[in-house]
């Protein structure tokens, strides 16, 4: 509950808060009937604080975090109510404050570092249970709630719903930062038990992300064998497989177009030709480490990578000139001989295609609870746990930029020291990630579903050619080490370099997240702490 917040306009945040407040007030201090029976309100709260030691806000080279302090509070209440054992609703309130990042002062009236408190419902459901009531085979579900398939990962992992395939996005924690592995979502579930196998069924609406509402389609499954020693487990997800509104979820403009001629595809969008070409003749060839003058075959080199783009803008540029002129041509004249040329000449130019950001997820998982092998009395419940996921963020190909399912695959192992009852959990993460781009959302409110491309003179995402450190932030990784100091008081601490996010000064969408994840590089990371409570 603790860990999920949604975004509201102020009269709503307002409006919500005094319905939730009135409810929980309501619901704790009735009479519950013999039908009705309300479980005791539950409150929590955490402050959590550290370090981005060095990180990158907005994609951008000119905003780097050295050093960056994050302070995070978190307050929260819920209550649980069943009518006839069988219906639970179930309602919570919470909020988080944090600063948005950067925090730079500008010299007019309004400045960047102010605060943000987000509020709302952290949970609203309903749930119906089928069967044995102790032991129902059939729960349906529907509302807003946390959903968390993979119990053994503290942190990265959890792709079926953190993630996206065109363009291929990857998410880890949100308004909290530690112990925040779960996905928050809106819809329908059917979740499914028989013995050791355990389905569920989702059928979501997207609500953070462009493009907004579109309905997605999910199934899980998992078995565990010999009371918990081995847990597997495999998911799909169809993500936006119904549009709200088609022109969104496949926008059929030029940024988001490509076509195919002469045996090559060639993407449309015009940044992808010049921001490669700025970058060899500014941010290449004024770097004296990087480039020679005297030597004659290296400029030759980056004489000859500029003429390639240019001459493949220069077909693309002809291409749309043509179109255009024709269909205007077509619009003004009769019909008549010229008109039908035009229109077999327009017929017969290469046909524009377009991206989507609709696609097939898949995940597969594994668990390994290896102190069953050896005296349990040693080690606490989370200890000695070996697992691991691995998805495949859309099962389609498209041309120029996801040719290759390699690069959509992300991969994650985890292992749970023993903390030999002193410590709950001291878990290590580590995550293969080979995606050849930025970890991005950014093209997605507008409309375009290619990766994000950097800036020409970018060194954030380019040092020896191109676009090439995006080749050498493949590794991540994270350490969680938690510990009860007393009932209902839990310390953690986080070091890793994961998929953060901080809450941006220039985004309006969604939870107003960084669309690039913050630990760009391979030497990004943060060191956080956690007290949370609860009662």
């Amino acid at each position: 509950m603790k860990n999920h917040c949604k975004q509201f306009s102020p009269h709503t945040k307002t409006i919500s808060y005094l319905l939730c407040l009135l409810f929980i007030f309501a619901v704790s201090t009735s009479k519950a009937s013999d039908d009705v029976k309300f479980k005791p309100l539950s409150i929590a709260g955490l402050w959590e604080a550290g370090q981005i030691r060095s990180g990158i806000v907005g994609g951008s080279n000119t905003n780097r975090l050295r050093k960056e302090w994050m302070d995070h509070f978190g307050a929260f209440m819920y209550q649980e109510a069943t009518y006839k054992e069988r219906l639970t609703i179930a309602l919570g309130l919470g909020g988080i404050f944090q600063f948005p990042k950067q925090e730079s002062l500008d010299k007019g009236i309004f400045g960047s570092q102010w605060k943000a408190f987000y509020v709302g419902p952290s949970s609203a459901k309903g749930t119906y249970s089928f069967g044995d009531v102790d032991s129902p085979f059939l729960k349906l579900s529907l509302g807003m709630f946390p959903f968390k398939y993979n119990t053994d990962a503290p942190n990265l992992g959890e792709y079926l719903f953190r993630c996206g395939p065109y363009p291929t996005y990857i998410m880890s924690g949100g308004f909290a930062t530690i112990d925040n592995a779960t996905a928050y979502i809106q819809g329908m579930h059917a979740e499914f038990t028989f013995g050791n196998l355990k389905l569920d069924a989702l059928i979501t609406t997207e609500t953070a992300l462009p493009p907004l509402y579109d309905f997605s389609l999910s199934g899980l499954a998992a078995y565990t064998i010999a009371d918990g020693f081995l847990t597997i487990g495999a998911g799909v997800m169809f993500k936006n497989l119904i549009s709200v509104d088609e022109v969104k979820t496949t926008p059929k403009n030029n940024d988001n177009a490509y076509f195919y001629t002469d045996g090559n595809y060639y993407p449309v969008n015009d940044n992808y030709y010049n921001s490669e070409r700025r970058y060899w003749e500014t941010n290449y060839m004024l770097d004296t480490n990087l480039y020679d003058p005297a030597d004659t075959v290296q400029v030759n080199a980056v004489q000859a990578e500029i003429q390639i783009i240019d001459d493949q803008q220069d077909l693309v540029w002809d291409l749309l000139d043509k179109k255009d002129s024709l269909e205007k041509y077509i619009d003004t004249v009769t019909l008549g001989t010229s008109k039908n040329t035009a229109i077999n000449t327009l017929n017969s130019l290469p046909e524009f295609q377009y991206y989507t950001s609709g696609g097939m997820i898949f995940m597969g998982r594994f668990s390994f609870d290896i102190k069953k092998l050896f005296d349990q009395d040693l080690f606490g419940d989370n200890d000695l746990k070996l697992y691991g996921e691995v998805a495949l963020l859309g099962w389609k190909d498209y041309p120029v930029f996801y040719e290759n399912k390699k690069d959509r695959i992300p991969f994650m192992i985890g292992f749970n020291l023993p903390g030999f009852k002193f410590f709950d959990l001291i878990s290590f993460q580590y995550e293969l990630f080979k995606s050849p781009y930025a970890n991005s959302f950014f093209n997605l409110p507008e409309r375009k579903y290619i990766p994000t491309l950097p800036e020409g003179g970018d060194k954030a995402y380019s040092e020896k050619s191109y676009n090439d450190l995006t080749n050498d932030d493949n590794h991540y990784w994270s350490l969680l080490v938690q510990k009860t100091i007393y009932p209902g008081l839990t310390l953690s601490v986080q070091a890793a370099r994961d998929h953060l996010r901080t809450v941006s000064t220039d985004v309006y969408f969604g939870a107003r997240l960084e669309p690039s994840e913050v630990l760009s590089s391979k030497n990004n990371w943060y060191l956080m702490a956690q007290l949370a409570w609860s009662m």
